[in-house]
């Protein structure tokens, strides 16, 4: 029994302060990295819908005192938010920390802030990684496709558009072809949405190699090489690390660009992570809590691009 203590039923009373002072600390520790990719909102509903709206890319010309021309809105892609609630309580039975209870608190206190900062990091990595193969935008198609349709061509505008590059080693040549790709994506009326990618997102197996491109200032100078040139616009390299968790053949080689102020890959927040300490009066068992309440998607892949060979 921890000292100070006369029952154990006083114990979540006392202590939880100090303990879910030290869960978030745990957490927080190495800061994190899903943070970086993904668009972070707080959410006050049970669910988010976005909508886009179309209108003409271009305007046209009037004449003096003319009229003004007139186009209607139209509807363009919706995207829904399911927010999902994690939870896991576990058990420290009477018999199990009758000897030793803060100790055995506070290791699974660790133990289960740990848990929940790997839950959220593979999440956010895999939902964007799988991308290449399996997640889904509102277009039908995956997040990274060679032929993302558009709704509303115009004219003799292409009626798709490619964000992905397939059979791309990486290096300096292919994260200047990412950069060149991104410049291209065509919005709904097949015109040019020209995006300018400022992240550069590796996994473990890339990372000492991406880190390389940014040996000196990354401006175009005489002392810059292919590499330094290759970095300039970006800032420093994204590592992910569950990135190595993704369900697809190319998770060694794969590499992603993207323009943090423009992509609307969201992840909103409906509960934050949460860490409560409970005394089970009908047991005598003490129970430690987490809990989180959470949604992430694409609403359009649009300011994201891959790589990969």
């Amino acid at each position: 029994m921890a000292a100070g203590l006369e029952t154990r039923a006083e114990f979540p009373k006392l202590m939880e302060p100090t303990l879910k002072k030290a869960f978030f600390y745990e957490y927080n520790l190495g800061g994190s990295q899903y943070d970086k990719y993904w668009d972070v909102q707080d959410s006050i509903k049970s669910k988010e819908e976005i909508v886009e709206t179309i209108v003409p890319s271009e305007i046209p010309v009037a004449g003096e005192g003319g009229m003004f021309s007139r186009s209607e809105m139209r509807m363009g892609r919706s995207q829904t938010f399911i927010h999902l609630t994690r939870k896991l309580e576990i058990v420290m039975t009477e018999e199990l920390s009758e000897d030793n209870l803060y100790g055995m608190a506070l290791q699974t206190q660790k133990a289960l802030a740990i848990a929940m900062k790997r839950t959220i990091e593979k999440l956010a990595a895999t939902t964007y990684s799988e991308g290449l193969t399996a997640t889904l935008v509102p277009d039908g198609q995956t997040v990274f496709s060679p032929s993302h349709p558009v709704l509303y061509p115009q004219g003799s505008n292409p009626t798709t558009w490619s964000n992905v590059l397939p059979a791309t080693a990486f290096g300096s040549s292919g994260v200047k072809s990412l950069k060149v790709l991104m410049s291209k994506h065509r919005d709904e009326n097949g015109d040019l949405a020209p995006h300018e990618m400022d992240q550069l997102l590796v996994g473990p197996d890339l990372w000492e190699e991406a880190q390389e491109m940014y040996g000196s200032s990354g401006k175009y100078d005489s002392a810059d090489n292919a590499k330094n040139q290759a970095a300039y616009g970006l800032v420093k390299p994204i590592l992910v690390n569950h990135f190595l968790e993704a369900n697809h053949a190319y998770t060694a080689t794969a590499y992603f660009g993207r323009d943090s102020r423009m992509a609307q890959n969201i992840w909103f927040w409906r509960v934050k992570p949460e860490y409560k300490l409970l005394y089970e009066e009908s047991t005598g068992n003490i129970i430690q809590r987490v809990r989180c309440r959470s949604s992430l998607q694409f609403v359009n892949p649009r300011g994201n691009v891959a790589a990969y060979s």
